[in-house]
């Protein structure tokens, strides 16, 4: 579909472009993988769990950058209500922002209410389940190991520079 709002995109000029796609295309199979095996979700699931964990990062944010271990508390103080509450995060909200039907997310947000991974405030705001703060670490310290391969190999190749030549 055509988006006359696109952005002209530079055209990578390499040789090699598929051996670097490759390396992606492995990290996001792997990525895949993990959100249906460790949280037997699918990955509209996904993308709306990390839009509230990605909501609650960005407020987190707001007073500095945390380690992963601080991060994880922090999330476990938001499962226990203990942190000061953000403002209201609905599923109106998450549809607009990824473009799904408004249902389509209230059926997804409700089995990933039933599964812990997200809660509902009294106020009817989403926010995370207790369940998620179980997973939080050992599948974003797989999914950095992942990426951090990914970037292994293409500073190796150069494609790091190549990429960031993409954006100048």
């Amino acid at each position: 579909m055509s988006n006359p709002d696109r952005i002209n995109y530079k055209k990578p000029i390499t040789s090699d472009f598929s051996d670097g796609f490759y390396d992606w295309s492995i990290f996001l199979v792997n990525l895949y993988l993990r959100v249906q095996q460790i949280l037997k979700i699918d990955f509209e699931s996904f993308m709306i769990l990390q839009i509230v964990v990605g909501y609650h990062v960005n407020d987190l944010n707001k007073s500095g950058s945390t380690s992963i271990n601080q991060l994880a508390f922090r999330f476990e103080e938001i499962v226990n209500k203990k942190a000061i509450q953000i403002p209201k995060l609905t599923v109106t909200s998450i549809s607009s922002a990824l473009n799904i039907p408004r249902e389509t997310v209230k059926r997804k947000v409700d089995h990933l209410i039933k599964e812990k991974y997200l809660s509902l405030n009294p106020n009817k705001s989403i926010t995370l389940g207790g369940n998620y703060h179980k997973v939080f670490q050992s599948f974003a310290l797989e999914t950095t190991y992942d990426l951090g391969k990914v970037m292994s190999r293409w500073n190796r190749k150069g494609y790091i520079e190549k990429l960031m030549s993409l954006i100048r």
